[in-house]
């Protein structure tokens, strides 16, 4: 990918599943990646990357994480609002009103203020960059059981959208990936087959595959960070081998 040797991006959420891969794929790229992961430590290390604790709903450790990144590398290019909460799942009559903040919070609210923070860290310097937010396809289509969870990637979205255009005059690009089902030991633990991969209504619907991997969203993630994808800003890319179609 064009432009991504020598630059910096944090990846939230980054030491595991999704994240990991995203990270990884980053380093081989070239590019210098700062992983704010809550539970750091308790985290295997991604070879070449630096990692650090950070909650994505802490203000103040959001903004102390970006100055950290950037007196590490020495500047900063992008972001990836990967970190999710994934789940409980449950029925919409008894889905619980904290579980619905919670979900919230995580998955929305510290996206925005991990977008917000890097942007204007990035627009006072006047460096050009892209931010990438890992939503889902749970936040373009419906699905069962998990109001508080699409809710929010809903509103990622638009968020994504909204950012690109108040960002573009700064020559910062906003998209968003949407994963179809990635079986990472998260996902898989909150299966509603009690562990088993895929809901039948997915495999059936899904023409490329019965699933996607983590590598795969990494790919399409580091095309957006790219010069590459220069001309790219408010989209939402689906990986979901066919899903959406």
């Amino acid at each position: 990918m064009r432009g991504l040797r020598g630059r910096a991006f944090i990846v939230t959420g980054g030491a595991t599943g999704i994240g990991r891969a995203i990270s990884q794929r980053l380093v081989s790229e070239g590019a210098g990646v700062a992983i704010a992961q809550l539970g750091a430590a308790g985290q295997e290390p991604v070879p070449g990357a630096w990692m650090a604790e950070a909650d994505v709903r802490d203000q103040d450790r959001v903004a102390g994480f970006v100055t950290e990144t950037v007196s590490r590398f020495g500047r900063l290019d992008g972001l990836v609002n990967n970190a999710a909460q994934l789940g409980p799942l449950a029925p919409i009559l008894e889905h619980p009103p904290q579980l619905y903040r919670t979900m919230l919070a995580t998955n929305l609210e510290g996206p925005f203020l991990f977008l917000t923070e890097v942007a204007r860290v990035m627009a006072e310097a006047g460096t050009a960059g892209a931010i990438v937010n890992i939503t889902s396809i749970a936040g373009m289509t419906a699905e069962e059981f998990a109001a508080g969870y699409m809710a929010a990637k809903f509103g990622l979205v638009g968020l994504t959208r909204s950012a690109a255009m108040e960002l573009g005059e700064h020559k910062i690009r906003v998209n968003a990936v949407a994963p179809g089902p990635v079986m990472t030991p998260g996902a898989l633990a909150i299966s509603p087959l009690g562990g088993a991969p895929l809901t039948p209504k997915y495999a059936r619907r899904a023409p490329l595959a019965p699933e996607v991997d983590p590598e795969d969203v990494a790919a399409a993630v580091a095309f957006l960070l790219s010069d590459d994808a220069r001309a790219i800003t408010g989209t939402v890319l689906p990986v979901d081998a066919g899903y959406l179609a």
